[in-house]
């Protein structure tokens, strides 16, 4: 085919070449903050103090075990993870052997799940994607605002956006991730839905999530959607996060909070 588009070419009668286009300049890259604002900082402390704070109700440590059951592999071991508001969260992987996941692959899987569990126990999605990082008002999107967030060690990971997105009462409603991982591009997007802690209470906790997860693929996108619903205990005046299932596909995957101790205190039997 070339050839012979080649040939056809050679044959046409010579004309002038067309004049140069001007040339386009590259559109400027938009100048980002080197540190977070305080209003924006404010903006997004208002946005977390609509959320249940089980510190403002007394907790002040959890410890507790995540048992590692992966819905492919199998069982992994357990992660055991501790928290208080003096030392802040510890985790330690306990892996089992003759896994088919090498032990590294486990010992990062058990990572993430503990720091995952506790962090939804504290009810905090916000506040913590301040540290390291840097946080910009980034717009209005499809009616909600956009907060951007810039974090060099996420971006070292591959991640090459962050977003948050609030409602007009400054309420938590969608969570915007995308990055490069083994090759492919991940966009993943998640949707909150709220409920309050309790009746007659004004501050809430998490209902349940929908993300919507788009794999870039050398055979094209691959979309991933997922559910994830949440079980909650109540420890006298505290309300924790117990179970948290996530449904992607035929697979399921449940993370609980196991042998829980509430300030030093085991709950239940």
């Amino acid at each position: 085919m070339l050839t012979s588009l080649l040939l056809s070419l050679a044959l046409l009668p010579l004309q002038d070449a067309p004049a140069a286009a001007p040339a386009q300049a590259e559109p400027a890259a938009p100048v980002l903050p080197t540190e977070t604002s305080e209003s924006v900082r404010q903006f997004l402390l208002d946005a977390e103090a609509l959320l249940y704070d089980p510190q403002a109700a007394g907790l002040s440590s959890l410890e507790f075990d995540v048992p590692l059951d992966h819905p492919q592999a199998g069982h992994l071991g357990s992660a055991h993870v501790t928290w208080s508001t003096t030392a802040g969260v510890a985790v330690s992987v306990t892996t089992v052997e003759g896994s088919p996941v090498p032990a590294s692959d486990a010992q990062g899987i058990g990572q993430m799940m503990g720091s995952q569990m506790v962090g939804a126990m504290l009810n905090k999605p916000i506040t913590p994607m301040l540290d390291g990082g840097i946080a910009f008002m980034n717009g209005i999107e499809d009616g909600l605002v956009k907060v951007g967030f810039r974090n060099e060690q996420a971006a070292a990971q591959g991640v090459k956006e962050q977003a948050l997105y609030f409602d007009d009462d400054g309420l938590l409603q969608r969570m915007l991730t995308v990055q490069e991982m083994q090759g492919m591009s991940l966009r993943i997007n998640q949707s909150f839905v709220w409920r309050p802690v309790a009746e007659g209470r004004d501050v809430r906790i998490a209902a349940s999530q929908h993300s919507d997860t788009t794999a870039e693929t050398p055979m094209g996108p691959v979309k991933m959607p997922g559910d994830t619903t949440f079980t909650y205990i109540n420890v006298g005046e505290i309300v924790l996060l117990g179970t948290i299932s996530i449904k992607q596909g035929p697979m399921t995957q449940t993370i609980t909070a196991a042998n829980l101790k509430v300030n030093g205190q085991p709950v239940g039997g």
